[in-house]
């Protein structure tokens, strides 16, 4: 996984079994708190659709949709996005190693 930008993404901390892709419709990451270490956070992939506060939104490629519908989902997730603008002063910024 990486950025739109080609730069690769610098945590990846992934929850017991994820990402898993399940029905090929999960292209949104959440963060959750782990369980008994509330200061760690675990990734999960969701389906965009369900109305969480995600924090990376993936929007596919041309050459790589599923099917139109999910194509028009990924390039409207944009308002669930809860962490957008943090998101934008990280692809915006000069001091990413």
């Amino acid at each position: 996984m990486s950025l739109n930008s080609g730069r690769p993404m610098i945590y990846a901390n992934w929850g017991p079994g994820e990402p898993n892709n399940a029905g090929d419709a999960e292209d949104c990451i959440e963060l959750k708190a782990g369980k008994f270490a509330p200061n760690v956070f675990y990734m999960f992939d969701r389906n965009c659709l369900k109305r969480q506060r995600y924090i990376i939104c993936e929007k596919r490629s041309p050459l790589n949709n599923r099917n139109s519908a999910s194509k028009s989902n990924c390039e409207n997730v944009a308002g669930n996005c809860d962490l957008k603008k943090r998101v934008e002063v990280y692809l915006n910024s000069d001091q990413i190693y």
